[in-house]
C-alpha cells in the first residue's frame, strides 16, 4: 500500500513538473486566419434560348501557425452579405501547418443566380468576414 502511495505521489509531481516545464504534450495548437484578395466573377451558361449566370465572392483564406506545435486540423466559419440576404460557408481541412508556417485557400460563394441577366442581388462591399475559427 505504501509502494502505490508513493508511485501515485511520483506521478503527481512528475506531471506538475512537465508541464511547468514547458511539456508539448500540454500544449493547444495555436493559429490566426485573415482574408485575402476579396473579388467577385461572372459565369454565364446557355440552356436552350435562356442565359443563366452565375455571380461569385471569392477570397483566399490565409492560416498562419502562430503556436510552437504543429496544426493538423483547422477549420473556419465565414459570412457574407449581399442586399437581399446574408450566406455562410465552413471551410474544414486536414493539412499539417508547422509552427511559424503559413497556407493559402481558395474560398468561393455562389450568391447570385440571374436569368438573362435581370438580377436585384449586389454583394455589400467588405461584408466578408470570418465568424469562428478552430485549431487542432
Amino acid at each position: 500500500m505504501k509502494n502505490i502511495s508513493k508511485f501515485l505521489k511520483l506521478i503527481v509531481i512528475l506531471f506538475i513538473l512537465s508541464f511547468l516545464w514547458g511539456c508539448k504534450f500540454f500544449e493547444t495548437p495555436e493559429g490566426k486566419a485573415e482574408l485575402l484578395s476579396i473579388y467577385t466573377t461572372d459565369e454565364q451558361y446557355k440552356h436552350e434560348n435562356t442565359n443563366y449566370y452565375i455571380r461569385y465572392l471569392n477570397a483566399t483564406l490565409k492560416i498562419t501557425n502562430t503556436g510552437s506545435i504543429d496544426m493538423y486540423n483547422s477549420t473556419i466559419s465565414l459570412s457574407c452579405e449581399t442586399n437581399e440576404r446574408e450566406y455562410f460557408k465552413t471551410v474544414s481541412f486536414d493539412i499539417t501547418i508547422k509552427p511559424g508556417n503559413c497556407i493559402y485557400i481558395p474560398v468561393e460563394f455562389d450568391f447570385d443566380t440571374r436569368l438573362n441577366g435581370k438580377s436585384s442581388e449586389k454583394w455589400k462591399t467588405d461584408s466578408l468576414k470570418i465568424i469562428n475559427s478552430s485549431w487542432k
